[in-house]
C-alpha cells in the first residue's frame, strides 16, 4: 500500500467553555487509512520539521548569546579595574543613607553586566536544546525545560535594571521633584517583593510547564504507538469505527494538552516594569527642569552683582559628634584665614585682575531676566558652553556639562522605554496567538520560530548592542580621577592661592544649593550612605572631578587661623 500523504490541516480548537486547548481528529480522504492517516498528523503536530535555514539562524544566536557572555565578562572586569583605579569599592547592591531613611540600591552597571551574563549563558542551553530536539530528534520529552526557564534571567534582568534606574533616579531628583515619591521601606519592600516574586512565580511555572509537556509528550507517544499498532492490525476499519476507537486516548492527550497550555500562556505575559520606565522619564524631566531654571537663576544672580574678593570665603562643614546623624545639620562658616599677608595680597591681586579681565569681556552688571536664559539653555547653548574653555567660565561649563548628561540619561531612557514596551508587546502577542489559535502557530515551522525566537533575536541584540557601547565608553574613560582631580584644580585656581590652598584639606560638595540657599559641605558620598565630615575628609577615594563652584575648604580643628 502506497503510504498516505502528510496531512496539512491539523485540526486544533477551543472548547465552547473555553477551558483547554483540544485536539480533534481530521476528516480522513476516502481510501485512506484511518489510523495510519491520523498516526502522520499527530507526529506532524509535535515533531515539526525545520526550515533549511533553520540551522544558520541557530548559529548567528549562539553567536549572540557567546559574545554577550564574552562582552559581560569584559565589562565586569573593567567595571573592576575601574573601581581599584578610582580607589572605590565594587559592588551590586548597597544600603545607602539618605534623610528619609535607608535605601537597598543596585548598581546597575555592574547589575545590567551580572544579569546579561545569566541571560546569555542560559539561552546558548536553550538554543542547544532546540538543536538536540529539532536538528538531531534527543530529548523530545523534554523540550520545554529550557523555554520555560529562560524567562527568568530575563524577567529577573528586565525587573532590576528598570528598579535601579528608577531608584537611583527618585534619590537623585527628590529635590527636584520637591516631595518623597516613595519611602525607603515601601521602595526596599517593592524592590525584595518583585525579585522574589518574580524568581518564584517564574521559577514555579517553569517547572510545572517542564512536567505537563512531559506528561503531554507520553500521552502523544501512547496514542502515536497504538495507531500505527491498529493501522496494521484493524487496516479494515471504517472511518467511523476508528474514530470510536481513538477517541479515549485522545481525551487523555487532551487532558494533559490543556493544562500545559494554560501553564505556558502565562511566560508570556510579563510586563518588564514599563511602569517604573515611565516614572524615570518623568522624574528625569522634573530634574532637567529644575537644573535649567536653578541655573538660570544662578547665572542670573551672577551678572547682577561683582562678588568681592577682599579675602578668602571658607565654607565649613562643622558636626558635633555627641549628637545623632538625624539630628545633624550642615553649617556654612566664612572665616578669615591667616596664612600671611604676602599671600593674600597676591591672591586677591590676582583676583582682581581676573574679575577685570572678565569684565572687559562682558558686562557682568547686566541683568538678564530668567526666562531668556531657559530659552538660551538649549542643548546647542549648552555644547557651546561647555566648550568653553577659559578659566572664567568653569562654573557655567560644569553645570552646562550636568545638563547635558541629564537629557543624554533621559534620551537613553526612552529608547530603553521603547525597547521594553516592543518586547512586553511582543510576548503578549504571541501569548494570546497560542491561546486563540494554537493551529496556525503550530502548523509550520516557521510561525513556531516566530513564537519562539522572536524575543531572543530582540533581547540578544539589545543587550550586545548596549554591552559593546558600555565596554567601550568605560575602557576610553579608564583613568586616575586624581590626576585629573589635580589638574582642574591647578587649573582654575590662580598660582599663589593654590599654594595657599595646598596646606587646607580639600572637599567636594554637591550642587544641591543651586536654588538660591547657601552653599554648604555635604556629608553624603554617592552611594557611602551618609557619611560624616571627618570621614570625607580621611577618605579621597570617592572625590570625584572637581569643579571652581565645587572646591569647598573645611578648616580643621586643629588648623591655625
Amino acid at each position: 500500500m502506497v503510504p498516505p500523504k502528510t496531512p496539512r490541516d491539523a485540526s486544533i480548537k477551543l472548547p465552547s467553555g473555553g477551558e483547554m486547548v483540544s485536539l480533534t481528529l481530521p476528516p480522513v480522504p476516502d481510501g485512506e487509512n484511518a489510523y495510519l492517516w491520523w498516526a502522520l498528523w499527530l507526529r506532524r503536530v509535535f515533531e515539526s520539521q525545520p526550515t533549511p535555514g533553520f540551522h544558520a539562524r541557530l548559529c548567528v544566536l549562539w553567536t549572540l548569546s557567546g559574545f554577550g557572555v564574552v562582552a559581560s565578562i569584559l565589562y565586569l572586569l573593567t567595571l573592576f579595574l575601574e573601581s581599584r583605579t578610582r580607589e572605590t569599592s565594587f559592588w551590586f547592591w548597597r544600603s545607602i543613607y539618605r534623610p528619609s531613611g535607608r535605601y537597598l540600591v543596585g548598581n546597575q552597571r555592574t547589575l545590567f553586566a551580572l544579569f546579561s551574563l545569566i541571560s546569555c549563558g542560559i539561552f546558548i542551553g536553550y538554543f542547544l536544546s532546540f538543536d538536540r530536539i529539532y536538528l538531531q530528534g534527543e530529548n523530545l520529552s523534554d523540550a520545554f525545560v529550557w523555554r520555560s526557564i529562560i524567562w527568568l534571567p530575563i524577567g529577573t534582568h528586565l525587573w532590576v535594571s528598570s528598579w535601579a534606574n528608577l531608584q537611583a533616579t527618585i534619590i537623585a531628583s527628590q529635590t527636584a521633584v520637591g516631595r518623597q515619591l516613595l519611602g525607603p521601606t515601601l521602595a526596599t519592600t517593592l524592590y525584595l517583593a518583585g525579585i522574589i516574586l518574580g524568581t518564584l512565580s517564574i521559577t514555579g511555572l517553569a517547572i510545572a510547564c517542564s512536567i505537563y509537556w512531559t506528561r503531554t509528550w507520553r500521552a502523544q507517544e501512547r496514542l502515536e504507538y497504538a495507531l500505527l499498532d491498529w493501522a496494521f492490525l484493524r487496516a479494515d476499519d471504517l472511518p467511523e469505527v476508528a474514530r470510536q476507537t481513538v477517541e479515549p486516548l485522545l481525551e487523555v492527550l487532551n487532558s494533559w494538552l490543556g493544562q500545559f497550555t494554560m501553564r505556558v500562556m502565562p511566560n508570556f505575559f510579563r510586563d518588564p516594569s514599563v511602569r517604573s520606565r515611565l516614572t524615570i522619564v518623568h522624574a528625569l524631566h522634573r530634574q532637567i527642569k529644575y537644573a535649567t531654571s536653578s541655573s538660570s537663576r544662578a547665572r542670573t544672580r551672577r551678572r547682577s552683582y561683582v562678588r568681592p574678593v577682599r579675602r578668602f570665603h571658607i565654607i565649613g562643614a562643622i558636626a558635633s559628634s555627641q549628637k545623632n546623624l538625624n539630628a545633624r545639620r550642615r553649617q556654612s562658616l566664612s572665616v578669615d584665614v591667616g596664612l600671611g599677608a604676602e599671600v593674600r595680597e597676591a591672591a586677591a591681586g590676582q583676583q582682581r585682575r581676573t574679575i577685570t579681565d572678565a569684565s572687559s569681556l562682558s558686562n557682568p552688571h547686566e541683568h538678564i531676566p530668567a526666562s531668556e536664559m531657559r530659552v538660551d539653555l538649549s542643548s546647542g547653548a549648552l555644547r557651546r558652553i561647555a566648550l568653553d574653555s577659559s578659566p572664567i567660565n568653569s562654573a557655567a561649563r560644569q553645570k552646562a556639562m550636568r545638563l547635558l548628561e541629564l537629557r543624554k540619561v533621559e534620551r537613553d531612557v526612552l529608547a530603553l522605554l521603547v525597547v521594553i514596551v516592543l518586547m512586553a508587546s511582543m510576548c503578549l502577542g504571541i501569548a494570546l496567538w497560542i491561546a486563540a489559535a494554537p493551529t496556525s502557530v503550530y502548523s509550520n515551522w516557521t510561525t513556531i520560530e516566530v513564537a519562539y525566537f522572536v524575543v531572543p533575536w530582540m533581547y540578544l541584540c539589545s543587550v550586545d548592542a548596549a554591552l559593546t557601547f558600555l565596554l567601550f565608553n568605560s575602557l576610553r574613560h579608564l583613568a586616575p580621577v586624581r590626576r585629573n582631580a589635580q589638574s582642574v584644580v591647578e587649573a582654575n585656581v590662580p598660582l599663589p592661592a593654590a599654594q595657599a590652598m595646598a596646606q587646607v584639606p580639600i572637599l567636594y560638595r554637591s550642587q544641591e544649593h543651586t536654588n538660591g540657599a547657601s552653599p554648604h559641605c555635604t556629608e553624603e558620598a554617592d552611594g557611602d550612605g551618609g557619611r560624616s565630615s571627618s570621614e570625607s575628609e580621611s577618605s579621597e577615594e570617592e572625590v570625584q572631578t572637581p569643579t571652581s563652584d565645587d572646591v569647598v575648604i573645611c578648616l580643621e580643628p586643629s588648623a591655625k587661623v
